[in-house]
């Protein structure tokens, strides 16, 4: 249920803004053409870092703070979450003495954020309250809002769900009271001061889905439902470009209710409506809970072929390192092992205990932090003697069937070693003998090829031949392939085949295969709507990359972007199309 704060991170405290300065050199524009041209352009680091480092460096020549703390701001939204996070801690030093309405408090919004992206739940909270509290010193309606709405959905899964009903009523009486607007108006820069209408809604459809989360965790299900219909009602009179996202939400909170009360039947009915949508919704999150759901529904009603399935699929697109371990997630593991020790699969059975006590060790360190007065029983000690149990059951095993073939192996030995000593006695001077033969026939032919610098047109047309039926099988998919590996599948040498790819091809052997690797992962994200969604790692490693980083660079030098921004905007286009 993360969908409605990401997008709260966009319009918060910034609306959008643009003018038509295609062309224009940075130095000539004004700070707001600056500005508008960064937002053009924000998804894209190597574009947008010139434009925000101009803004920066000019305002320091003039000394203007402000206008630094600005360029930070732009600078810390395009890299890396953890330089991102410096940048953040850059503005704040720059600004942490000022008197101001915006900042240093931006700088804790986005250090919450990118915490919060990563998985760093502590320190995302931590820089919450900060921001909560500047917010309410300096009356800065946007950041109390925004901050709120992160501090209430920890609170309820993570703390005490009452408070995190108060702090939702405060968030509420904000947005319902006389003069919001003018409020949310006076903390934007005047140029940006648009659509206001539209960002009041969604900041509605936030505060209702507070409330939804809240009581769930209370299985208050009629307070649940009153929030879903209004919820529902404003998406219905929603006129947004990303509308049907919002549709498809409401179906996986009504899917959650249906689960929550026992409907299994119609739960999975709504599932597989949205599994049909996922081409044309990327937002993972919302699929990972529908595969969660139609899993424990499908197990509910003792379909658990269908469950494994689903709750496999969950667990595919679950992932440590986001934020994606909420409370009600574990039941992914907990639910999968049970099934895998029903199918006898100790190695299935290994994996999920291994998920699981890594689960609950980051979920009893959050409750730690933000519940110490409340004990939580975790059953991390029983999945480690359980988990040990089942290694050493697999130990014994292997142990017996080791010790018979050991007993095999040893016999065999025994026997070829006698006769294999003989052999290799009667056949010692021959090899030798063939050795130094083959030995000078070598260094003819490197006689012959260093004074015979042409490829015969035979051998060039074979390697042709045989390069076009290694791209066409996509043989080049397979990790690591050689130089010395591929030309002796060829048949032929090394230096014919890096001579008539350096010639035929025009470039050197590592390029033309790291190219071929690129343009099979370009195709596969534009032809296979799953094969995008995949990480980055993953689409590296089904192209024949070792790692992301040597793909990242792969890619880059061949056609000027990075991978990330490639699927990321391939999915925008799918979704807009």
């Amino acid at each position: 249920m993360k969908y409605c704060l990401t997008l709260l991170f966009c319009i918060l405290p910034i609306l959008a803004f643009s003018q038509n300065v295609e062309g224009t050199s940075l130095d000539l524009l004004s700070y707001e053409q600056l500005l508008s041209r960064f937002e053009e352009v924000e998804h894209d680091s190597i574009l947008a870092e010139p434009i925000a480092r101009e803004y920066l460096n000019r305002a320091r020549r003039e000394g203007d703070t402000i206008k630094m703390a600005r360029g930070y701001d732009r600078l810390a939204r395009i890299f890396h979450h953890e330089k991102n996070i410096a940048m953040a801690d850059s503005l704040i030093a720059l600004t942490k003495d000022m008197e101001h309405i915006t900042y240093p408090g931006l700088g804790y919004m986005i250090k919450g954020y990118e915490y919060s992206v990563v998985g760093d739940l502590i320190n995302s909270t931590k820089n919450f309250y900060l921001l909560y509290d500047y917010a309410k010193r300096y009356n800065n309606e946007s950041f109390k809002i925004y901050s709120l709405s992160n501090l209430i959905l920890t609170k309820a899964y993570f703390g005490d769900v009452d408070e995190a009903i108060q702090m939702q009523h405060e968030q509420m009486n904000i947005i319902n009271k006389d003069g919001f607007s003018n409020q949310i108006s006076q903390t934007n820069r005047i140029e940006l001061k648009s659509n206001l209408d539209d960002t009041e809604t969604i900041l509605k459809l936030n505060a209702y889905l507070g409330y939804i989360v809240c009581y769930l965790q209370k299985k208050q299900l009629d307070s649940v439902v009153d929030y879903y219909k209004k919820y529902k009602y404003e998406v219905d009179n929603l006129n947004l470009k990303n509308q049907e996202s919002f549709q498809n939400f409401v179906k996986e909170l009504q899917l959650e209710i249906n689960y929550h009360r026992k409907d299994y039947k119609e739960a999975i009915k709504i599932s597989d409506s949205l599994i049909h949508l996922e081409k044309k919704d990327s937002n993972y999150s919302t699929h990972l809970d529908t595969y969660l759901f139609k899993g424990l529904s499908e197990l509910n009603i003792g379909r658990k072929n269908a469950a494994y399935l689903a709750l496999k699929k969950a667990d595919s697109m679950f992932d440590f390192s986001r934020n994606d371990l909420l409370p009600y997630r574990r039941n992914i593991f907990q639910s999968l092992l049970q099934l895998e020790k029903e199918r006898n699969n100790v190695d299935g059975q290994l994996i999920y205990l291994n998920k699981l006590i890594k689960a609950d060790s980051i979920l009893k360190s959050h409750y730690k932090y933000f519940e110490s007065s409340i004990q939580r029983n975790f059953e991390t000690p029983q999945l480690i003697e359980r988990k040990q149990n089942l290694i050493d059951s697999l130990a014994r095993e292997n142990s017996q069937k080791t010790n018979t073939m050991l007993l095999f192996i040893a016999l065999f030995v025994i026997a070829l070693t006698t006769v294999i000593f003989f052999y290799f006695r009667n056949r010692a001077y021959k090899r030798r003998f063939l050795s130094l033969v083959n030995e000078r026939k070598k260094e003819t032919i490197r006689k012959n090829e260093k004074n015979n610098n042409e490829i015969p047109t035979s051998v060039i047309k074979e390697i042709l031949d045989q390069l076009e039926c290694f791209e066409r099988g996509r043989d080049f998919i397979e990790p690591n392939i050689t130089l010395h590996s591929l030309a002796k599948k060829f048949g032929t040498n090394e230096r014919y085949l890096s001579k008539v790819i350096n010639i035929k091809k025009g470039k050197h052997f590592p390029t033309y295969l790291n190219d071929l690797r690129v343009d099979y992962a370009m195709d596969r994200c534009q032809t296979d709507p799953m094969f995008k969604k995949f990480t980055i790692k993953a689409i590296a490693q089904e192209s024949g990359f070792n790692s992301a980083e040597s793909f990242s660079r792969a890619f880059y030098r061949k056609v000027k972007i990075y991978p990330s921004y490639y699927i990321k905007n391939l999915i925008k286009s799918d979704r807009n199309g």
